[in-house]
């Protein structure tokens, strides 16, 4: 999804006539300061709620690995493997010590960059607009002073952010035998 649309969707929940987002109006401070909230919203989503997972083959040099070699600025490591197999690692401030050597592969979870007006949401693919919008309506509201409308906004994205989280997976009843 792109941020234009959560913040048209933000223009609508906070009232405004024309919600729509033009060349002359994206450059106002209304919608800079919710490019801004957006952006703090989808890093407490990918820290909070849904983390955002990523793997990378890396070559361990000297028994190290630096962060800067992956791709996202890393928030948790969640394993490593070499050949296939887990390997012992430890994380540091700026890199990661393991026992490997040569190539390893790299799970873990990173915080989102921040993204203009223009670009993609990075995301877990469960939160839906809808609900980033209602998120960062409720940073806005803070900001802004409307402190009763950024509680009701809090509570709705709170309750977009459970159904979010909620596990979809089929629900079994256990078998009942009449006596």
């Amino acid at each position: 999804m792109k941020l234009k649309e959560v913040i048209e969707i933000c223009l609508t929940y906070l009232g405004d006539e024309d919600p729509t987002i033009s060349s002359s109006t994206k450059t106002t401070a209304k919608i800079k300061l919710l490019v801004k909230c957006a952006n703090i919203v989808m890093k407490e989503i990918a820290s909070d709620y849904l983390p955002l997972t990523e793997s990378k083959t890396c070559v361990v040099k000297d028994g190290e690995v630096e962060y800067s070699m992956l791709d996202h600025r890393v928030r948790e490591i969640l394993g490593v493997k070499s050949k296939g197999n887990e390997v012992a690692w430890e994380a540091l401030p700026s890199k990661l010590k393991t026992d490997a050597e040569g190539e390893v592969e790299i799970k873990y979870c990173y915080l989102p960059s921040d993204v203009d007006l223009e670009g993609e949401c990075d995301v877990n693919v469960r939160v839906s607009p809808v609900c980033l919008a209602l998120g960062a309506c409720a940073e806005y509201c803070l900001i802004d002073g409307a402190y009763e409308q950024a509680v009701m906004m809090n509570d709705k994205f709170m309750d977009a952010i459970a159904v979010a989280c909620r596990n979809n997976r089929e629900k079994k009843v256990k078998g009942r035998v009449w006596r």
